[in-house]
């Protein structure tokens, strides 16, 4: 079928390289014709002076001359003309060569010939180059191929593409920096918890009762401590302090009342004074505006007159019941905690 074309597509070419040289060939013969006629005027009119003159009886050379000069120019032109037309009768028509594509052998024999379709060394036929060529024979490889298949040599891999943040329960695209899934609520600290090894210490016994006698309780188990939450910043270890019911023994050390805690005993840490348009938390102690209705350290509801007034003139919004942080008015779920908020339909109705 290409073949076919191309015999068309040369032929026409051809027609209208032909149908060329006849319009140039026409319209040289007419400047010819005009010329001629023109030399013809000029004979006549040279003929008509000489016969003037001579009638007269007043022959003068440069008249003549000037008449002559002139249809010896009119030949001139006339022979250069008759050149050019037999310079564009000898033209051949040459077939213009398109450029042809250049196919692979598929078993490794390197490119065919321009317009072959077939390998002349094993007969297989021909294939388009792709993008991924074994560096060794040139055939083309499949994807993430490790090793030609044709001369079984090692070629580089492709470099992995960049591994991509998405969700694991809807491969949905999510920000490395929230914790639940904006689409379908999923708690991505899940698997960070998974992905992060447990710390495991030791403590030694504390009551009389369980205190051994020797260095054994290096020996026993390692109780392992549930990881740290992504909420919690410095969770505090179980510190053994032993019970006021606790005898003291030889063998167990006792705590005194003024004796000082480890380190890791949770301290309680004193509140600045409130001012006079700030308000303190009855339930953690924290500091917050007099205005807010709900505490921004443990979320608990904060009542009087400023939480009315507050609930009348702010719009209508939503809280997460669970762990009390607003959320927008059309969302599904709590981008604090993950908690289901349901569907709005009305007013903050839900479903």
């Amino acid at each position: 079928m290409d073949d076919l074309w191309n015999r068309m597509r040369s032929r026409a070419g051809q027609a209208a390289f032909e149908a060329e040289k006849v319009r140039q060939i026409t319209a040289l013969q007419l400047k010819i014709r005009t010329l001629r006629q023109q030399g013809e005027q000029a004979a006549q009119q040279a003929g008509t002076i000489a016969y003037q003159l001579y009638r007269a009886g007043q022959v003068t050379p440069p008249a003549l001359q000037q008449a002559c000069a002139a249809l010896d120019m009119l030949e001139t032109q006339i022979a250069t003309h008759e050149q050019e037309i037999e310079q564009i009768r000898a033209q051949q028509f040459v077939v213009p060569v398109t450029p042809a594509v250049v196919l692979i052998c598929p078993q490794g024999h390197g490119t065919l010939l321009p317009g072959d379709s077939f390998c002349q060394q094993c007969g297989a036929r021909g294939v388009m180059p792709a993008s991924n060529l074994c560096p060794h024979c040139h055939a083309p490889l499949p994807p993430n191929a490790r090793f030609c298949t044709v001369c079984g040599n090692p070629v580089a891999a492709a470099a992995p593409p960049p591994p991509s943040t998405l969700c694991p329960q809807c491969r949905q695209p999510i920000t490395p920096t929230i914790h639940f899934c904006t689409n379908c609520g999923y708690d991505l600290r899940q698997s960070q918890t998974r992905s992060t090894p447990s710390p495991i210490i030791t403590t030694p016994p504390s009551s009389a009762t369980d205190t051994p006698t020797s260095e054994s309780w290096l020996n026993e188990e390692p109780t392992p401590v549930p990881p740290q939450l992504p909420w919690t910043e410095n969770p505090a270890l179980p510190v053994p302090v032993p019970s006021p019911e606790t005898e003291a023994t030889d063998d167990a050390p006792t705590v005194s009342s003024g004796a000082q805690l480890p380190l890791t005993a949770i301290e309680e840490i004193e509140q600045p004074p409130a001012l006079p348009d700030q308000t303190t938390c009855p339930v953690c102690g924290h500091v917050v505006a007099a205005n807010v209705g709900l505490c921004t350290e443990c979320g608990h509801p904060l009542g009087g007159q400023h939480e009315e007034e507050t609930i009348e003139n702010k719009p209508a919004s939503r809280s997460c019941p669970v762990c009390h942080s607003v959320v927008a008015p059309g969302a599904v779920f709590c981008t604090g905690c993950g908690h289901y908020l349901g569907v709005v339909t009305g007013d903050l109705g839900e479903e």
